[in-house]
């Protein structure tokens, strides 16, 4: 019974986590802004990031950026005809976490 209240524990982390994000940002909007990110930087590119990857040019951010770029760019134009929104829930909110929690449950039942 200990294991499986830790396991639920930690299958609700991340939805917690996610609820909290969702009441804390600020509704989403596409329209391009000045001082902060919002959803036109994901649709378009994010000239804010782009500044500071100009100023700090290190090569560990340029290389997060560029995998972040292809993240959204394999999601888009996927081998499976989906919307990018479709392939973002199928992998980031069903497949992902279902592999975690897999990968979880069977430590949890080793562990004694």
């Amino acid at each position: 019974m200990k294991r499986l209240l830790f396991f639920l524990s930690i299958l609700l982390l991340p939805i917690v986590l996610m609820v909290w994000v969702n009441a804390v940002g600020g509704s989403p909007s596409h329209e391009r802004q000045e001082q902060r990110c919002t959803r036109y930087c994901h649709d378009k590119g994010c000239v804010h990031h782009k500044r500071q990857l100009d100023s700090e040019s290190s090569n560990w951010t340029l290389f997060l950026h560029e995998l972040y770029q292809q993240n959204i760019q394999l999601l888009k134009h996927n081998p499976f005809g989906l919307g990018y929104a479709e392939m973002n829930i199928l992998i980031y909110v069903i497949l992902f976490p279902l592999i975690i929690s897999l990968l979880s449950w069977g430590l949890i039942r080793k562990r004694k």
